[in-house]
């Protein structure tokens, strides 16, 4: 008997989440200003992980304060109206 390694190789397949509206929407403005998440977070004061859970549709990050949103539109340089343009 021979053993063929490809016989029981096994492929494996991530499902990647689908990305919420509004955290592509953060993405996009932060990477289009050339920020890291770091640089948001210490201009923020927002943890490097809630920010990327924002950016993830992640449960955690679901439903930002008013002062979160307050915070980003600076940094972000976005108008306050976009949080509720985002579709």
């Amino acid at each position: 008997i021979r053993y063929t390694p490809h016989l029981f190789s096994y492929r494996i397949r991530v499902m990647k989440k689908k990305r919420s509206p509004l955290g592509s929407m953060l993405r996009h403005s932060r990477r289009s200003l050339d920020l890291t998440l770091k640089e948001v977070s210490r201009k923020t004061g927002i943890s490097q992980g809630y920010l990327s859970d924002l950016e993830a549709g992640n449960p955690n990050g679901n439903n930002p304060t008013l002062s979160t949103m307050r915070e980003l539109t600076k940094v972000y340089r976005l108008s306050p109206e976009a949080w509720f343009e985002v579709r």
